[in-house]
């Protein structure tokens, strides 16, 4: 038995160029009809993370205000912003309070009365409040600066996915609503205060 060159090819088994091109792009193809979906997962994670930190964030302060009895304090990672439209993309953080004074929103500088710092948001989250800093007493409710019940909201959403907010209420406690784009919009671009 001779063995000729047309023998030996035929026992070589595999792929041919064409077929592995074929192959990637058929993957291609299906990576780019699952890449929306993808993002939508990743855009929710960031929202509901931001919006869950910022409620332990809140938790903490309250438990710390119970605990030492005193003022406790969740602010503006980076105090860019105003009263009035306060940037929360930065994170927060929790402090303990030795001022008593519910308008300072300055995190101290000794570090041992700072008791967390959030995490920044996602760069596609948007984190929005009606406060720039919510304080607790020693008995766990939110108060003003002249010492009144205070609560307040906080949005952690995007336009293209949809909306968590965190309502505080007059006692201290917080609770989240998910909200679709469409019920936010209705409400005036705000979340519900009870």
């Amino acid at each position: 038995m001779s063995i000729t060159r047309s023998n030996i090819r035929n026992n070589f088994t595999g792929f041919t160029l064409i077929e592995l091109m074929v192959t990637v792009a058929i993957a291609a193809i299906l990576i780019m009809i699952a890449l929306p979906s993808l993002r939508s997962i990743v855009l929710g994670n960031q929202i509901q993370a931001a919006s869950s930190e910022f409620q332990s964030a809140l938790a903490l302060a309250r438990a710390e205000a119970i605990k030492r009895g005193g003022d406790a304090r969740v602010t503006i990672v980076a105090n860019t912003g105003t009263t009035n439209a306060p940037i929360w993309t930065s994170g927060a953080t929790v402090f303990y309070d030795t001022t008593t004074d519910a308008n300072k929103n300055v995190p101290p500088t000794d570090a041992s009365k700072l008791l967390m710092q959030t995490s920044p948001m996602g760069t596609a989250v948007t984190g929005t409040t009606n406060f720039s800093s919510l304080t607790y007493n020693g008995l766990g409710r939110t108060i003003s600066a002249s010492g009144g019940l205070a609560g307040g909201t906080a949005a952690f959403g995007s336009a293209d996915y949809g909306w968590r907010c965190v309502v505080v209420s007059l006692q201290g406690r917080a609770r989240t609503v998910v909200m679709s784009n469409a019920d936010y919009a209705a409400a005036g671009g705000g979340c519900p205060t009870n």
